[in-house]
């Protein structure tokens, strides 16, 4: 299955049980199209495909199949928004390894068997937020918890159910967010999307759209 990411051209890797030999994705809206990537021989990467979306792409949540050689999978969610989407590359369980989030940015990350994965933000007295941590609206496996904690580390808030949560900077500073898996679970399976935003989006950030 997968998931991701924001309007243009991005690089999708596909993960799961019984996919042999996959040959093609079809996604439920004619505006997201792809191709299997290839690399610099001109073969074909196993298992990665290049998305491409098109300027008018709808916004929201679509379903993608992957067909096979088995045949055509189950759905699995792929998002597109307007944010700017990162993907964290380096392990982050610890405040000093905390990746520093941008307001109106969405990071891509697997969560950490056993550990809370740490971001950061800079936010000023009185500044209004909302993060997202968003896992089973995109078929993750993830049971998340989300934490946002002052700069001392100080737990201000700690959100066990799913939706966004709205955040108003008590002091200026540096503040941190902690996702961690409810059951101690972690890898390609237990996916998120987190989202720090400067207020709720007009549209709903992972609602499914209509295609």
């Amino acid at each position: 299955g997968g998931h991701l990411m924001q309007r243009g051209l991005v690089d999708l890797v596909i993960t799961g049980t019984d996919l042999d030999e996959p040959s093609e994705l079809r996604f439920s809206n004619p505006k997201i199209t792809a191709k299997a990537k290839t690399a610099a021989d001109g073969k074909a990467v196993l298992n990665q495909f290049t998305v491409t979306l098109a300027p008018d792409a709808p916004v929201g949540l679509h379903e993608v199949r992957v067909l096979t050689r088995l045949g055509i999978s189950t759905p699995r969610a792929f998002a597109v928004g307007t944010q700017t989407e990162i993907t964290r590359a380096k392990a982050n369980t610890t405040p000093e390894t905390a990746l520093e989030l941008a307001v109106d940015t969405v990071c891509n990350a697997t969560v950490t068997a056993a550990a809370a994965d740490h971001y950061t933000f800079l936010a000023k007295k009185g500044q209004k937020l909302s993060v997202d941590c968003v896992a089973a609206a995109i078929d993750s496996k993830l049971i998340r918890v989300l934490t946002i904690a002052d700069p001392s580390g100080q737990d201000l808030i700690v959100s066990r159910r799913g939706g966004a949560v709205d955040f108003t900077a008590p002091a200026d500073g540096k503040f941190f967010v902690r996702v961690n898996s409810l059951t101690y679970e972690g890898g390609p399976e237990h996916f998120y999307r987190l989202a720090l935003l400067s207020q709720p989006p007009s549209t709903p950030l992972f609602a499914r759209a209509v295609s």
